[in-house]
């Protein structure tokens, strides 16, 4: 959430604690100016203590100094999900890896009788 709307939200939640402020106000029929100020400094000082936290809400940041409070739990999940898919994907990796390896090392060995029982028999056929 960038600057903008977040104090568009701080003013949409000034603008209804205002009003809630107003109607009580009437519904508590206070006529005695003193007494409205007084009601007025209190709610006031309620919404500026909302306001710092929220503010304080949204000013905390990961190490990379991305906003904790916009990472959806979605987004997390899904990286979660593609970190067991790499850790999956490399397991299946070392094991078609020493796969590999297991088949040109019987290759090897086959080629090398092969080479052996071909210069006997051409050892045994000039005898």
């Amino acid at each position: 959430m960038d600057q903008v709307t977040l104090g568009a939200v701080v003013l949409l939640f000034v603008a209804a604690a205002l009003k809630s402020l107003f109607d009580w106000i009437k519904q508590k029929n206070l006529q005695n100016t003193e007494e409205r100020l007084s009601v007025i400094e209190k709610t006031v000082i309620h919404i500026d203590t909302k306001v710092v936290e929220l503010h304080k809400w949204h000013d905390i940041q990961d190490s990379d100094g991305v906003p904790i409070w916009y990472v959806r739990k979605s987004l997390e999940e899904i990286i979660r999900q593609n970190g067991e898919a790499v850790q999956a994907l490399s397991q299946q990796s070392f094991i078609q890896t020493q796969v590999l390896q297991e088949l040109v090392k019987g290759q090897s060995e086959m080629l090398s009788e092969m080479r052996n029982f071909y210069l006997q028999n051409k050892a045994n056929s000039h005898d």
